[in-house]
């Protein structure tokens, strides 16, 4: 991130964050994630932090979490890659 601070996608414990302090930060379902397993990840050039799974999309946005299950998304198997174009879309791509 621009502050320096390290995310990291995890396939148990859902996203993790290392400042430039050593303080780190965990995000899992229990913080409203979709899923733990993250397979897909993206640190977008808004500052916003995306994290797919095996059921959907989590995204994370000035401290709130907003989900996007496969069916709202249109996909049918978890999502394993994030990227954003160079107009600012956010693509999904799934297995």
């Amino acid at each position: 991130a621009k502050d320096g601070t390290l995310w990291f996608s995890t396939l148990n414990k859902g996203i993790c964050t290392l400042d430039k302090n050593g303080n780190t930060r965990s995000y899992s379902t229990s913080d409203g994630l979709l899923d733990n397993n993250v397979w897909g990840f993206l640190l977008d050039s808004k500052g916003r932090v995306w994290a797919g799974g095996q059921k959907g999309v989590s995204l994370l946005e000035n401290g709130k979490i907003t989900n996007f299950t496969l069916t709202m998304i249109g996909a049918r198997e978890r999502i394993t890659t994030i990227e954003e174009d160079r107009g600012g879309k956010i693509w999904f791509g799934s297995n």
